[in-house]
């Protein structure tokens, strides 16, 4: 086996100073390019500006001009703006009757769905054992009829009942969210119910 050369270490300063010469050298040749460009562009950025219009200052930006009329010629009448007509009659007011819309049609499965609440009374009272003062809450929810499931739950105090606990909101919306609701067919509908303790 052949041992591998190593090739010879060069000296750091050398290194540096090769560097520094480079460097210099590309700064010679980059600097009479970079000025001769700005004659240049400066003419460029001149001929740009003669092709913009200046406006005149005499002139206001929204005003028409004046015709000019030549001596001895008189200018065309000027017709005045007509006056708007005097003897128009207002326009009466139609009194429209209110629109009451008709009443939305009943949601067939809503009182089977109270019943079966209100049979779970026994289990939502042991979530309340302890509590120094009856309330109510007003349960909110997304009822899917089909699949007798519940969801997007809203729990709020009904007067002056105080707010549920963390453990009671958990027991709460465990014992009105399990078993499922039977309820037949039906379009899913967001309902309430009034709960007291």
């Amino acid at each position: 086996m052949s041992a591998r050369r190593r090739p010879p270490r060069l000296d750091r300063r050398a290194l540096r100073e090769r560097q520094r010469a480079l460097r210099a050298e590309l700064r010679q040749k980059r600097g009479p390019a970079r000025r001769r460009r700005w004659p240049w562009l400066l003419l460029l950025l001149l001929l740009l500006l003669c092709l913009l219009p200046i406006p005149s200052c005499e002139e206001a930006p929204g005003e028409p001009e004046a015709p000019e009329v030549a001596v001895g010629e008189s200018a065309a009448p000027v017709e005045p703006e007509p006056e708007p007509p005097t003897d128009i009659e207002p326009v009466r007011r139609f009194v429209r009757p209110k629109y009451t819309p008709p009443p939305p049609d009943p949601i067939p499965w809503l009182e089977v769905w109270r019943l079966q609440v209100a049979a779970r009374g026994p289990r939502l009272a042991a979530c309340f054992e302890g509590v120094s003062h009856p309330g109510a809450l007003r349960w909110t929810t997304r009822v899917e009829p089909a699949s007798g499931r519940t969801s997007d739950h809203v729990l709020d105090p009904v007067l002056d009942t105080e707010p549920v606990s963390a453990a009671q909101r958990r027991c709460v919306l465990g014992v009105l969210t399990e078993p499922a609701y039977r309820l037949g067919p039906g379009d899913a509908a967001r309902v309430s119910i009034v709960i007291e303790f």
